[in-house]
């Protein structure tokens, strides 16, 4: 077992098709991304004679202008007229329309409906291709032979990734016009990258789909749907025909490094909403006998979590379809069909090698978990049980969460929270560890998993989730469990149950059957933000706007991609024009100073002036020194002064002398001489207060930089806000909150200093109540205003969120 790898290591088995040897890295290089230096192009600007036309243009369409208005502005410029430019294919138009022929019933002549399809580039000019990515973090792990490469592809063969999303989105206010886009990523790349709207390895939108008229006299006819499915599928495959052949035999291609490859390309991960998957699968929906687009699960038996049944897979589905088309009997042919839910449509993924449909298809946490399972299943439950205990209850509720402090990366509850749950429902989760619907949504939102958090989330789904459902359905009699024993803990006053339980809510739905998939698909494709929904919702928002400022509303569709198609060549010129600029002051600064000069990429508040805290080493453990940043400071005063301000304080009592003593045990530790034996500060001695602390640490739930800004600040937007943080107490580790954040200058070193007041356990973790331990809570309380402290910043581990008891005047606090 010598291939183990060593504690605090991280260990990369790259993809097979790589012939990549596995690599173990130290876990403090984990995510410390190298890019090659790049010089920029001389005249980004291109295809624009100036900078200044691009830049002219470029505000006109941030600001939407309509063509009689960009003439208008053109004019006010007094551009010169009949400036032409050489033409250039990336100031194309690219999207081109395809008729889409298909014949309905026994009408004489076929529909016609077309599609807007975006010629691609991916595989003429990819920028970059990834050869592999570690297990379970942003990383695909394919199996069942989809993104395999085939036996024949030659050595320099790579697999080209795609990850496809399409949906309805609606454009007017009413939902009376509409557009159905698809939107590609690139799978090879950084989910960091991949996972943004911008233009440079962002989502794109890469075709418009048809959307047929319905008249009501078709309404739910088995033949218009099947006729609307087709026509989605003709229209989708010639949206695929740009990359079928090179899914079969490869495009050899030059690659950023200047090498050739030859690529595969194929689709890795389809993301949609379940309507959207039915028809992508070509499925009979939701009240099919096998509604799951993943596996042959019965209609009444979704469920049961408990139950595991035979999974899909795109050969099945080929060979019963040719059975049944091969049948001329139309009865028989529909009867074979039903056995599996398929529609008698050829689907258009099958076309695309490395590809099975029924493996790409993903679980999507925001129409699984946030849209369905939460706000339409629990939610509406949780309401009627906050009716059914009363007002004064549903006021306690409220007032427990108005308790929970500013933090910011957390909604604070001002009122009202029972109502607006559908709002804050992650944040309650976290808060409260909300075990029915709580853990199991929450591991699907892991950024990173291990096989033991896999573990853990599978044990919670079946041995918490299902069992406490079943016992659910069990006491409202619900329909889906009456052929089923009653469970023998289920006690028999249960049978009398009250109408609030909402018996007539159905849990027999397919969006909770699909968290029976999510841990396959975490280990087969990554965590789930490699195929959610939600970076793609974000971009129906700015098709909304060039709908609504950019279009005359009638054929639309055009109008709408012809100005996202500029607005995307817009942003790839302005990233190119920003680099040039970089490029400049960077040559600029290294020939006034004659060295390379680092770039702070941090984004400060413009009222929190910066102040770098110390630069001497004063630590009480070297692994804490990652990065700490004093900011907002008030004006300077006199130690004399300050302690004044704080009189009525009586933690604040005797500061000075505190202060001294603490000063001369903590110098020498720091290797600083004192300026005297017995050394004391002045009256006279100056102190700067700050109000924000930065603390930036390696999160050990991901290993990923993370940043707190932590508060000190009597009147933070007209609160009062004193973060709490951990520290490392050299040797044990504990909770305080702090009181004040100062620098003071000490024999010429200023050092950086907390004056904070600590907390401490309630009991044991041996006398722990069964309660706090199945939650996960620690109970603190703080200690008298005598015991405050001081330490230095570098010492502040990371901040923490201790919510403080209701109708506690102890100062007790439970962390969660």
């Amino acid at each position: 077992m010598s291939d183990i790898p060593e504690l605090d290591t991280i260990y990369t088995e790259y993809h097979p098709s790589s012939g990549l040897a596995p690599k173990i890295t130290p876990l403090e290089d984990h995510n410390h991304k190298s890019f090659p230096s790049l010089v920029p192009e001389t005249h980004p600007w291109e295809p624009f004679q100036t900078r200044i036309d691009f830049e002219a243009l470029e505000l006109a369409m941030e600001i939407g202008l309509n063509k009689k208005q960009l003439s208008c502005y053109i004019a006010l410029l007094h551009r010169v007229q009949n400036r032409g430019t050489d033409s250039n294919e990336e100031d194309k138009f690219t999207f081109k329309i395809k008729i889409i022929h298909h014949q309905y019933g026994k009408e004489p002549t076929p529909h016609n409906q077309s599609t807007n399809v975006e010629e691609p580039h991916c595989l003429e000019t990819p920028k970059e291709t990834t050869d592999g990515q570690e297990r379970l973090g942003n990383v695909f792990m394919m199996s069942h032979g989809q993104g395999m490469l085939p036996s024949h592809a030659p050595n320099d063969s790579k697999l080209i990734s795609f990850i496809l999303y399409a949906d309805k989105s609606k454009l007017s206010s009413f939902g009376s016009a509409m557009g159905h886009l698809i939107i590609a990523r690139l799978g090879n790349l950084p989910v960091e990258i991949r996972n943004t709207d911008g233009i440079l390895g962002g989502g794109c939108i890469v075709g418009w789909l048809p959307i047929i008229k319905e008249e009501s006299s078709e309404t739910g006819k088995t033949g218009f749907v099947n006729f609307k499915n087709a026509v989605y599928h003709e229209a989708f495959k010639a949206f695929l025909e740009n990359i079928v052949l090179y899914s079969h035999i490869g495009s050899n291609t030059k690659c950023g490094d200047g090498q050739y490859r030859v690529l595969w390309p194929f689709v890795l991960i389809l993301s949609a909403n379940y309507e959207e998957f039915m028809t992508m699968a070509l499925l009979r929906g939701l009240k099919s006998n096998f509604p799951c687009p993943i596996c042959l699960v019965p209609r009444d038996s979704q469920w049961d979590l408990s139950q595991s049944f035979p999974l899909r897979t795109e050969n099945d589905t080929k060979n019963l379809l040719i059975k049944a088309m091969n049948e001329k009997n139309l009865e028989k042919r529909d009867k074979i069909l039903k056995e599996r839910s398929i529609r008698p449509i050829e689907n258009a993924f099958w076309s695309i090698n490395l590809t099975d449909i029924h493996l790409a298809i993903s679980y999507d946490c925001l129409h699984s978990d946030d849209n369905s399972l939460w706000e339409d299943h629990f939610f509406p439950l949780f309401k009627l049980l906050i009716k059914d205990i009363g007002r004064k209850s549903t006021v306690a509720v409220d007032n427990c969460f108005s308790l929970v402090p500013r933090w910011s990366s957390l909604n604070h509850f001002e009122s009202d929270v029972v109502m607006n749950l559908p709002t804050y429902w992650k944040d309650v989760i976290m808060l409260t560890h909300f075990h029915l619907p709580g853990y199991t949504l929450m591991y699907a939102d892991f950024n990173l998993h291990t096989d033991v958090t896999l573990s853990m989330a599978e044990a919670e789904l079946n041995q918490k989730f299902h069992p406490t459902l079943l016992q659910y359905l069990t006491f409202i009699e619900a329909p889906e469990i009456k052929t089923r024993p009653e469970p023998a803990n289920v006690a028999a006053d249960q049978q009398s149950h009250s109408q609030s339980a909402n018996p007539q809510k159905s849990w027999n739905f397919p969006k909770i059957h699909l968290r029976k998939h999510l841990f396959r698909d975490i280990r087969e494709k990554g965590v789930t933000r490699n195929y959610s929904t939600k970076p793609n919702e974000k971009m129906h928002g700015p098709i909304r706007k060039i709908y609504l400022r950019r279009t005359n509303f009638k054929d639309f569709d055009d109008q709408i991609l012809e100005a996202n198609h500029h607005i995307s060549v817009a942003g790839i010129i302005r990233s190119k024009i920003d680099m040039l600029d970089s490029y400049i002051a960077s040559r600029t600064n290294e020939d006034l100073t004659g060295e390379s000069v680092a770039y702070d990429q941090t984004e400060t508040n413009d009222s929190e002036i910066s102040h770098e805290a110390g630069i001497n080493p004063f630590t009480i453990d070297p692994q804490f020194t990652d990065y700490r940043k004093l900011a907002s400071p008030k004006p300077t005063s006199t130690l004399n002064s300050f302690e004044a301000s704080y009189q009525s304080t009586p933690a604040f009592q005797s500061f000075g002398e505190k202060l001294s003593k603490f000063l001369r045990q903590f110098l020498p530790q720091c290797g600083i001489p004192l300026p005297q034996r017995n050394f004391k500060l002045a009256p006279l001695d100056e102190i700067t207060e700050y109000q924000y602390l930065q603390v930036t640490y390696t999160c050990s739930a991901d290993w990923v930089l993370k940043t707190d800004h932590l508060r000190c600040n009597p009147k933070f937007f007209g609160h009062p806000r004193y973060d709490s943080v951990v520290i490392n107490g050299n040797p044990d580790i504990f909770f305080a909150q702090l009181l004040t954040l100062f620098t003071i200058t000490v024999n010429g070193t200023t050092l950086s200093l907390a004056y904070v007041q600590p907390y401490e356990p309630l009991y044991r973790l041996a006398n722990r109540a069964v309660s706090d331990t199945e939650l996960e809570l620690l109970r603190l309380r703080k200690k008298p205003s005598k015991d405050a402290m001081f330490i230095s910043v570098y010492s502040i581990i990371r901040g923490a969120v201790l919510i403080p008891l209701s109708g506690d005047s102890t100062g007790g606090a439970e962390k969660t």
